[in-house]
Order: C-alpha cells, then structure tokens, then sequence
C-alpha cells in the first residue's frame, strides 16, 4: 500500500514495503506531471537497499524521512544505500530502532517530530 496524505500544506508519502521495481512501476504509471513531492517519506521496506532509490527521492524531495525498523533485526535493516541516498538528498532521518517511537505532528504548515528515546537524535544535514 502506498498512501500520500496532505493536511494543509504539508505532505507525507507511505511507501510501505516497496522497493525499486514498484517506485518505477508508480513514477512510470503517473508520469512526470504527478506531483510526488512530500516532506516527509516513509522509507520503503524496513530501509533495505532494494528502497528509496535516487528516481524515487528526485521525485519526493523530503524534508524528512522514517525508518521503521527494529533493533539488531535479522536483516540487517537499514543497509547503508538507503541512508547515504537519503543523506546525499539531503532529508533529516529518522530510525525507529534508535529513537522507537517516532511520531510526527503537522499543523498544516510545519511538520514536528517527537520521539521515545530522548538520548537519540535524527541526522540532519549538518551532520556531514
């Protein structure tokens, strides 16, 4: 399922477990006149280095990105390609098996984060 929900003028794209072959499918479906553009993303597929490839975020352009993923999970989820194209875009992340609970809050406007884990922090792009 992929689900893009805008409230005001905020928007967040669900990419649930999908990886390149169905961002393809979508981005190729829609074609280039669908505005994709979301600002934040709900990276696909637990972070694996089938998801989030460079097509698919020259589309979005997030301003933030999730991770759902547990901690030492047996997948190794997430790998690095995802995190260094999200990094190379630019898009503060978030990452479920460092912060936990992750919730983000739009007013229409602005988008707010609030996570469990108040020792962790997001990589911003400043963190390069």
């Amino acid at each position: 399922l992929v689900l893009m929900i805008q409230y005001g003028n905020t928007r967040f794209l669900f990419t649930g477990d999908m990886e390149q072959i169905a961002e393809n499918d979508m981005l190729d479906y829609w074609g280039e006149d669908y505005d994709f553009s979301a600002d934040v993303l709900k990276v696909g597929h637990h972070g694996s280095y089938s998801s989030t490839h460079y097509r698919l975020l020259r589309a979005v352009m997030p301003e933030a990105a999730v991770i759902s993923c547990g901690g030492n999970n047996d997948y190794g989820h997430p790998h690095t390609e995802p995190v260094s194209r999200l990094q190379d875009a630019g898009a503060t992340i978030y990452r479920t098996e460092k912060m936990y609970n992750i919730v983000a809050i739009s007013d229409g406007e602005t988008v707010t984060f609030y996570w469990q884990n108040k020792f962790a922090k997001p990589w911003t792009p400043e963190d390069k």
